[in-house]
């Protein structure tokens, strides 16, 4: 029962979760449509929206890994709404640390 062949161990790679690409992109744009359409929902209702938490709660019903960007998700809004809902969605203005911001002039 001698056996001269080397034993030989099967090595595989990392367990990952994540999903192929091609995945990623579909859940991205459901997530973002997700997004929207609630967001519109809530605009015509007149009730405000904790946008993280819907961020969070619409890539995790279309497990899309994190969240999707501000921009992606302005990207996403339809044409005729974006006059209402883009100055919801934007970030608070930047301030600069001393206060103090740098214009230029020309002339």
């Amino acid at each position: 029962a001698g056996d001269d062949r080397p034993r030989v161990r099967k090595v595989r790679g990392p367990k990952t979760n994540k999903q192929p690409l091609g995945d990623q992109q579909q859940a991205l744009v459901g997530t973002i449509s997700d997004i929207v359409s609630e967001l519109m929902t809530a605009y015509k209702q007149g009730r405000t929206v904790n946008m993280l938490r819907l961020k969070q709660d619409c890539a995790a019903k279309n497990r899309l890994q994190g969240v999707p960007k501000l921009t992606q998700i302005i990207a996403g809004v339809p044409e005729q709404y974006k006059k209402q809902l883009v100055p919801l969605l934007k970030a608070k203005p930047v301030r600069t640390a001393s206060g103090i911001a740098v214009v230029a002039v020309m002339s």
